[in-house]
């Protein structure tokens, strides 16, 4: 059937099938392996890069790829040779990184047009979504694919959610879509199913629109900023309204007078919760009062779940049972005393004729018995995608391509916490983004660079239209972070907002401690 021939992929995966099919042109075996950043730091190191500089030269090595530009054209000579070694180590492990699975694919394209020909000749049609959020290297590949100003070519994007230019990611792409293309028609969507009028217009005053604003699906109530004390306080704000909001979730929040009489339509379930966080660092205070109030949540961050450990050792191990000669894996388990290093060569033969859930559980009762207790949920969602796969090499490929929104259940009964870049594309009836503070929001706290102001505008407004109904903006006179106490000014981003859309509220109360009921968590 035509269903069963589209192929549906990211970018990335587009790029693992391509230098699989054609591993010949690339150096590299068919079985090739996907670098992880930890692996790619960790080579950096063994070729002498010291640890405080191996950062910026991960970054440079990712801007140098994505610029598609030969290695021959780097005017640093001292970066032209950390280049080399770089790659000549990846040769030597029979790996790609995770920007070659792009790079590698153009450079091939453009090496070997009869390649080329025969996936123009497979693909009549191509189907992008979040063009905004493509990079020059993801472009190329577009435009080699696709490069007749007829062409058969749909994309979906909307320049107002282009959040990932620390990535490469480069707005200008979309932009200039009609400059590539010229005889392409654009259809502008001018009403939001999601959103109400005035959560339109204040996150379209945060981008400095104006009269240019969606038309939302009902006037709707007034966005809520809230002062608060520290960030202690704010976490204490967003708990007991989320306890008002649902009707309470234990005995305390009736016997303290936590929940009041109010009705709030649409909210029916601790799912209908969001807390949007800029960075993860902020997540511990929020966490801490969740707990106290026995609200159950789940976090999903921007990084995935499988860099946490012990699930980052566990597929380790999966990919040591595959290639015993990886140095890199056999030094990181051996250092982090997960594995003995008489047992590493006996790995195969032990989870020989095994599948892939019975080796998982083989090597979690092996090697995790004493770490495991904490993490069995992490353990599961492992098991979960393993479930769906029959080969470990295609399983681990795959979990390398994955993020850390793939952990995200929705529909669970609990609220959501989550990093405004890990929350695009979501929806929820209440959203709370806290820490809206000059630092956070726009961000410039632990970083070198400065950051895109304008990025910046973009991500609050991506994180304000992921509500529905009800909008909370929280800020914090102090804050504690890495230790350290900040004393931020409101977010002048706030300052953008008209005054008849909001109803600002500094938070007086001074935080009770009682005893609780020993109501059962959910999990």
């Amino acid at each position: 059937s035509v269903i069963n021939k589209i192929q549906v992929s990211t970018f990335h995966a587009f790029g693992v099938s391509v230098l699989k099919q054609h591993f010949g042109k690339t150096g590299r075996k068919q079985n090739f392996s996907i670098i992880n950043e930890e692996d790619k730091k960790q080579i950096l190191q063994k070729i002498g890069i010291q640890k405080s500089e191996v950062n910026k030269f991960s970054e440079n090595i990712t801007e140098q790829k994505q610029s598609l530009q030969p290695a021959d054209n780097i005017e640093d000579k001292m970066f032209a040779s950390v280049f080399k070694k770089y790659e000549d180590f990846l040769i030597e492990l029979d790996s790609f990184d995770f920007d070659d699975l792009v790079c590698e694919t153009v450079k091939l394209f453009k090496e070997h047009p009869d390649i080329l020909s025969g996936y123009q000749n497979k693909f009549n049609w191509l189907l992008i979504d979040e063009y905004q959020d493509v990079n020059f290297a993801q472009y190329e590949l577009v435009r080699t694919l696709m490069p007749n100003p007829g062409s058969n070519l749909f994309v979906i994007g909307d320049p107002n959610q282009a959040i990932y230019g620390f990535r490469g990611a480069d707005v200008q792409f979309i932009r200039r879509f009609e400059q590539d293309y010229p005889e392409a028609t654009t259809y502008e969507l001018k009403k939001s199913y999601r959103c109400t009028d005035s959560i339109l217009k204040a996150s379209g005053n945060v981008l400095a629109q104006k009269n240019k604003f969606l038309e939302g699906i009902q006037k709707g109530v007034k966005i809520k900023i809230s002062e608060n004390t520290t960030d202690k306080s704010e976490a204490e704000f967003v708990a007991r309204t989320i306890e008002q909001m649902i009707g309470g979730v234990g005995f305390f929040s009736l016997d303290s007078k936590v929940v009041e009489d109010d009705s709030y339509e649409d909210i029916e379930s601790l799912s209908d919760f969001v807390i949007l966080c800029r960075v993860s660092r902020q997540m511990k205070t929020i966490e801490k009062a969740l707990n106290d109030h026995k609200i159950p949540y789940q976090k999903i961050g921007q990084d995935p779940f499988y860099r946490t450990e012990p699930v980052k050792s566990l597929i380790d191990l999966l990919k040591l049972s595959l290639n015993p000669d990886n140095f890199l894996l056999k030094e990181r388990l051996l250092k982090n005393n997960i594995i003995r290093k008489e047992d590493i060569f006996g790995l195969p033969e032990k989870l020989n004729n095994k599948n892939l859930n019975e080796q998982i559980d083989f090597l979690v009762n092996r090697y995790f018995q004493h770490t495991k207790a904490g993490h069995e949920s992490l353990i599961k969602i492992l098991q979960e995608i393993a479930s769906g796969y029959n080969d470990i090499e295609q399983f681990i490929n795959n979990l390398s391509l994955k993020t850390g929104i793939d952990t995200w259940k929705p529909g669970i009964e609990a609220v959501n916490l989550m990093t405004l870049h890990s929350v695009k594309g979501l929806e929820f009836n209440c959203v709370f983004v806290v820490g809206c503070e000059d630092g956070l929001l726009p961000y410039s706290l632990f970083e070198d660079k400065k950051s895109d102001i304008d990025e910046e505008r973009r991500l609050l407004y991506v994180g304000m239209t992921r509500a529905k109904k009800y909008l909370y903006l929280t800020h914090a006179g102090k804050r504690f972070l890495m230790g350290k106490e900040y004393q931020l000014p409101r977010s002048h981003f706030l300052d953008k907002i008209e005054k008849e859309l909001i109803e600002a509220k500094k938070q007086e109360y001074k935080r009770k401690e009682k005893k609780r009921d020993d109501q059962l968590e959910l999990f």
